[in-house]
């Protein structure tokens, strides 16, 4: 478990008396490092409450002692890959073409 977010946790609560009424500390923890907007949200709200909290902690900064798992973006990897991919295939079609080409030729030349 994330030493972190417990004490955040209880923070949060001594904060807000309607907290631990709204969320459990396992649900809490669980959507803090698994709910990019949450986390999002969460550090907006302490940043609200504690003035000196932007200094001391950047988004990223946060994001990363709060656990947060980075979703992987498949589709843009998808794009990307597709990208890399078409010049090559590209290169590939335009040698296929003219090795046929030539085959073609010494196919009619042999007989």
């Amino acid at each position: 478990m994330n030493e972190y977010l417990s004490e955040l946790y209880d923070w949060i609560s001594s904060q807000d008396n309607t907290f631990q009424g709204r969320r459990s500390r396992e649900e809490f923890i669980s959507k803090m490092q698994n709910d990019s907007e949450y986390n999002q949200q969460i550090y907006s709200w302490i940043s609200g409450v504690d003035a000196t909290f932007k200094n001391r902690y950047t988004t990223d900064a946060f994001q990363s002692k709060t656990g947060l798992k980075k979703k992987t973006n498949y589709s843009l990897l998808l794009k990307r890959s597709i990208r890399n991919l078409l010049p090559r295939k590209k290169i590939f079609l335009f040698y296929r073409h003219h090795y046929t080409k030539t085959m073609r030729r010494a196919r009619l030349l042999k007989s």
